[in-house]
């Protein structure tokens, strides 16, 4: 199968997302005032993101919190293994024509066996399988970047918890570069689960790329060194190491990719928020369990509610 991209970095899409922007705050007028005193609270951060794709903030989370969550991670995808459906990244070995391919893994696999045939796995469902995830999205720091950032109140449109394998098939997937689809702008939050250094595959963007492109940009998913290097100076490709507790917030529409782990698994929580859901790509909604939404309040509930609610 084919991966369909679709360029949403348009003029049509940017009034898309102005409109949305409005509607946001429409729907949930008791936070106007908020988010609008978040983008100055946040300034600094915002910033950067605006001006250089990208924004490292350190020491947002405790790090009991990740170090249990990468542990629950690691526990949760062992016991998926048996019979999990993975990307067969040993057949997907073509950086420009983005061909998906599945296989099946046996009863008896491990973390070893998967990792001969695919760079990493993800958890299916992250809010349900790790309901704590949520505690992440109710963070105030992390609240207070991605609705200082739209000036309104963005949706959680995309989860991923996963492992990238060190010693494994890659690079494959999005472990070449890339820019996501989605909307004229998708805020991508980053939490190690580990600390990452430059041999512990971390994520790197090329840095202002998400309002400067070159001709023809689009016609390939995903791109080469040795291409984007004929667009970009090499001092723009930004590789972000970070201490475990740190956030990476990111322009997702800049290019980017995850780097092979050298010397030890990645573990790590992805989370997308943007205006409206995510178009331009086969897009699922992310389940809750419908009990952790009714738990949730104030902007938090706002950008969970449009989710697929699983449960009485």
């Amino acid at each position: 199968m084919a991966y369909q991209f679709q360029n949403t970095t348009t003029n049509e899409d940017a009034i898309k997302l102005v409109k949305d922007k409005w509607l946001r705050i429409k729907y949930n007028p008791q936070f106007a005032k908020e988010t609008l005193e978040n983008s100055c609270k946040f300034s600094e951060i915002i910033y950067e993101i605006k001006r250089n794709s990208y924004s490292v903030v350190k020491s947002v989370f405790e790090k009991d919190y990740l170090i249990n969550l990468g542990e629950t991670l690691e526990n949760k995808l062992l016991d998926s293994l048996p019979g999990m459906e993975v990307r067969a990244h040993t057949k997907e070995n073509h950086s420009n024509s983005m061909e998906i391919f599945h296989e099946k893994l046996p009863n008896n696999a491990d973390f070893e066996y998967a990792k001969k045939i695919t760079a990493g796995i993800s958890l299916k469902d992250p809010l349900i399988e790790m309901p704590n995830i949520l505690e992440i999205i109710k963070n105030k720091t992390l609240e207070g970047v991605v609705t200082g950032y739209y000036e309104s109140i963005p949706k959680l449109t995309f989860a991923k918890a996963r492992i990238s394998f060190f010693d494994s098939v890659g690079p494959r997937d999005t472990q070449f570069w890339h820019s996501d689809p989605g909307s004229y702008r998708v805020l991508k939050a980053l939490i190690y689960l580990n600390d990452v250094d430059e041999k512990g595959g971390p994520f790197e963007i090329i840095s202002g790329s998400h309002f400067k492109k070159f001709q023809n940009w689009d016609k390939i998913t995903r791109h080469s060194d040795e291409n984007l290097k004929k667009f970009y100076n090499t001092n723009k490709f930004k590789k972000i190491t970070a201490s475990l507790g740190d956030v990476i917030f990111a322009d997702a529409t800049a290019f980017h990719k995850g780097n092979v782990p050298i010397d030890r698994n990645r573990k790590i929580i992805i989370l997308n928020f943007c205006l409206h859901d995510e178009y331009g790509l086969p897009y699922e909604k992310v389940k809750i369990n419908k009990a952790d939404l009714i738990k949730s309040k104030g902007i938090t509930k706002c950008m969970l509610e449009n989710l697929e609610i699983i449960g009485n």
